[in-house]
Parts: C-alpha cells; sequence; structure tokens
C-alpha cells in the first residue's frame, strides 16, 4: 500500500491498505490494523475526504488510549504526527504549532527515525510560516544523518525542504538547482507522492525546472508531476478555462491546436499544409513548437499527450 501510494496510485493503496486492516482487525494484530488505519487516513486526504480522515485517526487514536503499552504509545504518536501533516496541508497552522508544543512534553522514548519525521513536518511548518532560518537550522544537521546512514528516501525529502527554504530566502536559482538533482535522483524510483504531498508550494518550481530542463527523461517525468500537481491542487481550473492543460508553461495557440489536431490524425506535413493553405515549413516550424510545449520529441508522443489531455476536444 505504501509503495502504490508513492507512485500515486491511490485507488491501489487504498484497497491494499483496506485489506491489510481487515486482515488485522481479524487478527487482532494492533501493529497492522494500526499501521494500516494510518494510510487509509493519509489517502482519503488526498483524495479530498478530509473530514473523513480527521475523524478516522481521531478513532484511532481513543481506541489507542485502551493499551499502555509501547507499541500502543508509538501508534498513537504516529497517529496524531499524521493528524499534524492532515492540519498542515489543510493550512491549520495554529493547531500544527499547539501539536508541535504539546509533543515536547511527551517523556515517553521515541525512535530516531520517528522523531526525525516529526522534525520534518515542523520544518514544514516553518517554512509555511517563513521562518526559513528555522526550518534550515532543523534540516542541515538531519540532512547530514540521513547521508551517513545511507537514507535515500529521507535525503531526498529533506533536500527537497531545503530547496523551498532556499527559494522563500529569496535564493531562487538554488532551490531550482536542487531541486533539479533531486528530481534526477528520484526519477528511476518514479517517486510521486514525495513531491505532491508537499502541495502547491512546489508547483511553481516545477514549472520553472521544467522550463530549463532539456534532458528528455527527466522532461518527461517533471511533465508527469506537474500534471498530477495541477489536478489535485487546483491549477488546472484557470487552465481549463483556455482549453490547456495547467503544466504547459505556454498554451497552445489557435493555429497550433489545428496543427495538432491534423497530426494526431495522421497526417503527413505536407497535407497539414495543403489543409491550412500554409507553407510546409510553415507547419514544419509549428510542430517544432508543439513538441517543445507537450515536452515530447514524436508524434506518438505528441498524440499521446493530446489525448490524455483532452487538446483535441473543441471547436477551432
Amino acid at each position: 500500500a505504501l509503495i502504490a501510494y508513492e507512485w500515486n496510485d491511490l485507488d491501489a493503496a487504498l484497497q491494499m491498505a483496506t485489506e491489510a486492516l481487515d486482515g488485522g482487525e481479524f487478527l487482532n494484530d494492533v501493529e497492522v490494523w494500526g499501521r494500516a488505519t494510518i494510510i487509509i487516513a493519509s489517502i482519503e486526504n488526498r483524495q479530498g475526504q478530509t473530514g473523513a480522515a480527521q475523524q478516522r485517526l481521531t478513532s484511532l487514536l481513543a481506541r489507542l488510549q485502551v493499551g499502555r503499552t509501547p507499541l500502543y504509545n508509538e501508534l498513537a504518536r504516529e497517529a496524531q504526527r499524521q493528524h499534524a501533516y492532515l492540519l498542515l496541508s489543510t493550512g491549520d497552522y495554529a493547531a500544527v504549532q499547539r501539536w508541535s508544543e504539546a509533543r515536547t512534553h511527551n517523556a515517553a522514548p521515541m525512535a530516531r527515525l520517528a522523531r526525525e519525521r516529526e522534525e520534518r513536518i515542523v520544518a514544514r511548518l516553518h517554512i509555511a510560516l517563513g521562518e526559513t532560518d528555522a526550518a534550515v537550522a532543523i534540516l542541515v544537521p538531519m540532512l547530514a544523518v540521513a547521508r551517513e546512514a545511507g537514507r535515500s528516501h529521507c535525503i531526498l525529502e529533506i533536500r527537497m525542504l531545503l530547496a523551498l527554504a532556499y527559494v522563500a530566502q529569496g535564493q531562487r536559482s538554488t532551490g531550482s538547482r536542487e531541486l533539479r538533482e533531486i528530481l534526477a535522483s528520484a526519477a528511476d524510483e518514479g517517486y510521486q507522492r514525495l513531491f505532491l504531498d508537499v502541495g502547491a508550494a512546489l508547483y511553481d518550481l516545477l514549472r520553472i525546472v521544467y522550463a530549463a530542463e532539456r534532458e528528455p527523461r527527466l522532461r518527461e517525468y517533471i511533465q508527469r508531476l506537474l500534471i498530477a500537481a495541477g489536478m489535485e491542487h487546483g491549477h488546472e481550473d484557470s487552465a481549463a478555462r483556455q482549453n490547456v492543460p495547467a503544466f504547459l508553461l505556454e498554451p497552445l495557440s489557435v493555429h497550433e491546436r489545428r496543427v495538432l489536431r491534423l497530426l494526431v490524425a495522421g497526417r503527413s506535413n505536407p497535407e497539414i499544409a495543403r489543409e491550412l493553405v500554409v507553407s510546409v515549413n510553415t507547419v514544419r516550424t509549428q510542430v517544432q513548437s508543439i513538441y517543445h510545449k507537450l515536452g515530447v520529441h514524436t508524434r506518438v508522443a505528441a498524440s499521446e499527450v493530446a489525448r490524455r489531455l483532452d487538446l483535441l476536444r473543441g471547436d477551432l
């Protein structure tokens, strides 16, 4: 379920987590049903069911109060952390601040990795509030520890948060360069939620990196992230009014959309030129412009993107 979640296959992740929850309940295995519940709440939040996710976590915390074993305490703290993450995504920074202050008074022993996960949420809160120096002070030492231990996913997450902090400090080129390196490292594993869970704050920075990127494989990867981010964070709404996908750095012109429609229909450049009553050189120029804007290099790829993003609909 966690792997499917990271690949942004939320339906598959929900199905697997639900199966795990049912199995954990049947076996009365607290670790299985507890962790499965937390995963399901995370998925619900990302699917826009924030109220259901909050209720699920609240019910889980009430249930975990029954046991006072170290495992129950560990799961309760993980549920509280996930709830803080949920509140952060909704912009309830005051509630996240209260959670952060309360956890410092919790004297229960805690694994270092779990403590680091909490600290990263605190760093995200600092960035959201514009307290970037405080965020950097948390993240830089944490990055050194993660590198020494060889924890690749943690390294990527910490570096990504640092990139956002640098941008917030006005160091946009540094943040963009850092994010580009992170994306290059993450592409082979197909990470998506690592970036999407940051929220809308990462969207503009992704667009900047995409605009400067020329390596085809990395452009395609960033493009997938931009499409997913646009759908998730509402960027597609304003773009939809222009009948263009939100990730496009420049909208297709009316002429380019006409060429694209004929290109997808399998017409050659000379055939397109005759139908539109323009020169073949003009068609070639427009085709290259279409490729650049769609982030592709072939007609087949352009056709696939056009169909996937519904670019062929509407009167031209």
